[in-house]
Order: structure tokens, then sequence, then C-alpha cells
């Protein structure tokens, strides 16, 4: 009889623990839940400042209402997957992260695409990528270590389409020659690609030198030649660039 007891009992305890964990965690969600409410609809957490980082080519209100995101917006709502997909439509967004920070600020950290070349047509200063296909343009020059190319009539400019220009093949062939470079890891030597009237490439170089290229072939043929040249911070010459290989020189002063 008194074993009988003892287990009756024992069931009740853990009937009772059982009863009381199940009373916490129905405590806790409602607690939870309440506290979410509170966050999605509280008037302390409505987006009164939208900060943005990263942006060189792009001002801040264009990244802002590209975004989607609103003052006045709730924090919690505000939809970062969206933000950032629309944001990185954006043809100069190369990656775009959305940040909350209590209680009532978005943050937009910003990563653009890098120009590789900039063309000035004597009017605007154009940032293309590889393919020549326009990030932005403006009035005045704001980088200076990415190499120019002057002397171009611009045809047709509109930002995310490839640029056109009165010369396009000669543009190509540039375009073609500062890639080789850059993977030679000597275009940070070269300050200007001139396309001369007769589409010759006059290449100027920071040393202050100049190299003449009259065409592709004789490029790709003299391309060690040019990357001891652009090596070489104490050459300041005029090259001119021949097939024989036979190149003259003469000072640039």
């Amino acid at each position: 009889m008194a074993a009988y007891t003892t287990s009756k009992r024992k069931r009740k305890r853990k009937r009772s623990v059982k009863l009381r964990s199940m009373i916490y965690i129905l405590l806790f969600v409602l607690i939870a839940s309440s506290g979410v409410y509170f966050c999605m609809e509280s008037s302390s957490f409505a987006v009164d400042k939208i900060e943005v980082q990263g942006t060189r080519f792009t001002d801040d209100e264009t990244i802002i209402n590209a975004s989607g995101i609103l003052l006045g917006d709730n924090l919690f709502k505000v939809n970062r997957k969206s933000a950032k997909t629309n944001l990185e439509n954006l043809y100069y967004v190369r990656e775009a992260k959305i940040s909350r920070v209590l209680p009532s600020t978005v943050r937009i950290t910003i990563v653009e695409r890098d120009p590789f070349l900039i063309l000035n047509d004597n009017a605007y200063y154009y940032y293309l990528d590889e393919d020549l296909t326009i990030i932005k343009y403006q009035a005045t020059l704001e980088i200076y270590d990415v190499p120019l190319i002057s002397n171009v009539v611009v045809t047709v400019a509109e930002i995310g389409q490839v640029i056109e220009t009165d010369q396009m093949w000669v543009m190509k062939m540039v375009a073609n020659m500062a890639g080789v470079l850059r993977d030679a890891e000597v275009l940070d030597k070269v300050s200007e690609f001139y396309i001369t009237d007769s589409n010759v490439v006059n290449i100027y170089t920071k040393a202050g030198g100049v190299i003449v290229v009259k065409n592709q072939a004789i490029f790709d043929k003299s391309l060690q030649f040019i990357y001891t040249v652009l090596l070489d911070d104490n050459l300041p010459v005029y090259i001119e660039l021949m097939e024989s290989g036979n190149h003259i020189y003469r000072p640039t002063n």
C-alpha cells in the first residue's frame, strides 16, 4: 500500500512539473510575441536616418531612392533583401549591404565597380569598365590613378551601355592594350592613351615618356620591350615602335 501511494505521488509531481514547464513556455512565447509586436509597431523604431557608405561616383540621394527605403518606415519592417536587389540592379553597384542600427538608423554600404579607363572628350570624363561600358560620367575628374583616353569624339553615351565613339575600332584596340598591360601589372605606369587624328596610339608614361603604337600587331610584337620601358621610372623618352624592331628614340624635351 505504501509503495502504491509513493508511486502515485511521483506521477502527480511529474504532471505538475510538466504543467509548470508548459506554462513557462507559453509565457515566454507570449512575452516574445509582445516584444516583436512592439518592435514592429512602435514609433520608437521609425527610421529617421539613412546612412550611405562606400560611394565614390554616386551621390547618397540616388542610392537611397534606389533602395526603396523611406524615412518613417519601421526599422524591423525594412525589407533588406529587396533593397539589396534594387541597389545591385544599378550598373555601377557591384555589391550592397543593408544593416539596421538601433534604434532608428538604416546603414547602406556600397561597393562600386572600379573604372578600368577614363575617357575625356573635353566635355565629360566617362568612367568605363573593361567592356567600355559607362559606369558614370561627369564634368570633373575625381580619380587620378586610372589611365585616360583622350582626343576622342563621343557619339552616344548612356550609363550602363557601351560607349560609342567616332572610331570604335581604335577604342577597342586601346582597351585590349590596357588589358594586356594590366595583366602584366604595368598599367599603373601609364597616365594616358592619346589617339591621334591618324588613329595612332600614343601611350604616355608616368615617367614622362611617350610610346607611339601604330597598330595592334606592332604592340603585340613589342610587348616585352614595352614592359621594360614602363618599368623604368627613369626613361622619359619618345619611342616610336617599328615593326622591324629598330625603334626610333628621341628625348621628350
